[in-house]
């Protein structure tokens, strides 16, 4: 009941039940902890031009290449539809920055293999850090701000919240 059926990682429902967990344990250790939430760009396309069956291949070749990016502790959640939020914990934003745009980068420099086809495919990534105090709904809200701001500058590319809004990376 807490996994996604197609992609097999966590659903909406089991990431709000494992950030609080993971929020707990960062503040009673005092390390970092970044959140990522990362949209599939224009997958609406991808889904009319090759057909669904193509599109949850896609969903799935995602799942698989952040899984390689992942250290052992991260956590992987689908959040709805195409977008998906990775958990870093131990990571502040510079190195949730970092990691983000590699895999923006390994994302865009090489199709999706989909039976006979290579689907291009790029993301947009919005990066928060967790400060002490932030509720977990307030950390989505900031990390999801990130996402639609790297969306409305161009697409393909990652931004990270600041305390001031979400800034370009």
């Amino acid at each position: 009941a807490g996994h996604d059926p197609l992609t097999g990682v966590l659903n909406r429902r089991a990431l709000q039940q494992r950030l609080q967990s993971l929020l707990a344990d960062a503040g009673s250790k005092g390390e970092p902890l970044s959140l990522v939430f990362l949209d599939l760009d224009h997958f609406k396309r991808v889904n009319d031009r090759f057909g669904h069956a193509v599109g949850d291949q896609c969903l799935c070749e995602l799942v698989g290449r952040a899984r390689l990016a992942m250290a052992p502790d991260d956590v992987l959640a689908r959040y709805g539809g195409e977008e998906f939020v990775l958990v870093l914990p131990g990571r502040d934003g510079r190195a949730a920055l970092a990691w983000a745009d590699r895999l923006r980068q390994d994302i865009a420099a090489s199709p999706f293999p989909a039976g006979a086809l290579a689907v291009p495919v790029n993301a947009s990534l919005g990066i928060c850090e967790w400060n002490p105090g932030d509720s977990i709904d307030a950390l989505l809200e900031h990390a999801d701000q990130a996402l639609y701001r790297a969306k409305q500058s161009g697409r393909n590319r990652v931004v990270q919240w600041q305390a001031q809004g979400p800034e370009l990376a």
